[in-house]
């Protein structure tokens, strides 16, 4: 199943992912009212457990709201907006193409000056200029499922940001 990068970002937001939860299922219903019931249904319990689980993202949240990071691409700015941390550099200097040594570089500078607390990339991307990053800098690279299926843990989208605020270090064990 192909879904545009624009949705894929989208979902990073858990507000916004109830308005696309709801769409979904009252599309559904419209094109198999045989159906429309369990659509409803479903769509019923998810909006239910995933209201109680933001309730306990937003207490990790706080852990994290003034935070920086260093992000390989632009894919986790919507999570990033809602949990109130800052992004104060890209290690892709432009869509698609690899950190050239130039621009570890700049970021280098920009590292050491503002020491960021993590360097975020996902699980697909290549972490080499992550990882030299983390070398020169210390600052710890961390390796993030991006979808559903992304890892072992992320097997629904509730585990998928469980697993976001486990390897960010603040979800309770």
């Amino acid at each position: 199943l192909f879904m545009p990068p624009v949705i894929l970002k989208v979902f990073w937001d858990p507000y916004r992912l109830l308005t696309i939860a709801k769409a979904l299922s009252q599309r559904l219903q419209a094109i198999d009212p045989g159906n429309s019931n369990s659509y409803q249904s479903k769509f019923h319990q998810f909006s239910r457990d995933w209201k109680v689980a933001i309730k306990r993202w937003e207490q990790y949240a706080e852990k994290l709201s003034s935070k920086q990071v260093i992000v390989y691409h632009k894919n986790w700015s919507y999570v990033l907006k809602w949990l109130g941390v800052e992004v104060i550099g890209d290690l892709e200097p432009k869509p698609g193409l690899p950190p050239t040594s130039a621009h570890l570089a700049r970021l280098l500078k920009v590292t050491r000056a503002n020491k960021p607390d993590y360097i975020l990339i996902a699980n697909y991307q290549d972490d080499k200029g992550a990882q030299w990053l983390s070398d020169k800098t210390g600052v710890p690279v961390i390796n993030l499922a991006f979808t559903v299926g992304g890892s072992e843990q992320a097997t629904d989208l509730i585990a998928l940001y469980d697993e976001l605020f486990t390897r960010l270090g603040v979800a309770d064990d």
